[in-house]
């Protein structure tokens, strides 16, 4: 008969073989979760930093959330060598105490990890709101009411007995709170909470002129968010199920899975620059694949037929009179040069059109030469001289 893993050997005073562990999984989701939400985390970062932007609230409120993810799971894992993930039957009676300590410094690092993602949402809503007042007001009133809730609920499960040690050893002489029921008081806020987070940004983006694509992705993230909420649901169930201290498994398991999700939902927004680098990466081999490129560029149709490419710039800069296959993608950018800012835009159009090219300065004939076959490229060049 094989040992199961982390059993003998693992759990410290276990002395036989039990016949089923969950051990395993809990370990693996301890491990696996918090991987993702750090992941999510630097990935965010990095992006801001790439784009020379500053990290505010958000930012930093979703990186301590993420640091005390790590610590909640490392507190698991630890549990584990006390007997979390064993059955009732096969739980070391001596290891009770200890296992109880160890469960009761996870209870304060899991609020205030969940409040650190919920923060980071609601502060990333400041840039929805822009110079919208009273949607400022909201946004603050609910962050300070999610604050003030997490923090309540940080002291309860902290200095819940007097003397704290009764927490962990019901034997002791003194008084307790009724620790079940701050459980579900903790759970059902934060599930309301949830919910009217999950709300706030519907008025705005309602006003909003989305293409498809960016409505998918909103889907997509109020998609998560509703996950999250379901997992608080969940996470309430197993509360009412708790049939004492030590029967903590699936409870912990469902908190894992909260908090972390949670951090990536909070990252998801701000991966919209790499989504976008993405699908244009994918777009453009695609459009390579059905046509096929030529030598030097000649553009091969899906017929077969060749002709040559002849894109060029117009009363631009003499140094990017030929292009090469970046400038006929879609673009658009800013850029300063010695000259003044220059603005410029690249468009596609139909085969079939003919387009007019404009350009401030541009009075030679090349000016009037815009059309293409198959690829049309039309350039607007906007140039305002500084002269010192």
């Amino acid at each position: 008969m094989s040992v199961p893993r982390f059993t003998l050997g693992w759990v410290y005073n276990l002395d036989e073989v039990p016949s089923t562990t969950s051990t395993s999984s809990v370990i693996g989701l301890a491990c696996a979760f918090p991987s993702i939400a750090v992941l999510s985390v630097l990935a965010r970062i990095a992006l801001r930093r790439s784009k020379i932007l500053s990290l505010g609230l958000d930012d930093f409120a979703v990186a301590a959330s993420a640091l005390l993810a790590i610590a909640y799971s490392g507190i698991t894992i630890y549990q584990t060598r006390w007997g979390l993930g064993l059955p009732a039957e096969a739980f070391p009676p001596v290891n009770a105490i200890t296992y109880s300590k160890v469960q009761f410094t996870g209870g304060p690092v899991y609020c205030l990890a969940i409040l650190g993602f919920k923060v980071s949402l609601l502060a990333s809503y400041h840039r929805l709101a822009g110079f919208n007042r009273n949607y400022r007001i909201v946004i603050n009133t609910v962050m300070a009411l999610v604050v003030a809730n997490q923090v309540i609920y940080t002291f309860l499960l902290s200095f819940g007995c007097r003397p704290i040690a009764k927490i962990w050893n019901p034997s002791l002489e003194g008084t307790c709170i009724n620790t079940l029921a701050s459980y579900f008081g903790l759970g059902i806020s934060s599930l309301i909470f949830d919910l009217l987070i999950i709300a706030l940004p519907f008025p705005i983006l309602q006003r909003l002129q989305l293409r498809m694509r960016e409505k998918v992705v909103l889907g997509t993230i109020f998609a998560l968010g509703f996950f999250v909420t379901l997992t608080q649901v969940f996470r309430i169930r197993t509360i009412a199920e708790l049939k004492n201290y030590t029967d903590s498994e699936n409870i912990i398991k469902w908190s894992i899975v909260e908090m972390n999700l949670g951090i990536f939902v909070a990252c998801v927004p701000s991966f919209a620059p790499l989504l976008r680098f993405i699908g244009r990466k994918a777009v453009t081999g695609y459009r390579s694949q059905s046509r096929g490129l030529g030598p030097r560029g000649q553009v091969q149709d899906a017929y077969g037929q060749s002709y040559q490419r002849r894109s060029r710039v117009i009363g631009g800069d003499s140094h990017r009179s030929r292009l090469d296959s970046e400038d006929d993608k879609i673009a658009l950018w800013e850029q300063k040069d010695w000259a003044g800012l220059v603005q410029q835009r690249e468009i596609h159009a139909e085969p079939s059109s003919a387009e007019h090219v404009r350009a401030t300065g541009a009075n030679s004939p090349e000016a009037a030469e815009g059309y293409e076959r198959d690829i049309h490229v039309v350039r607007e060049v906007m140039i305002s001289s500084q002269h010192r």
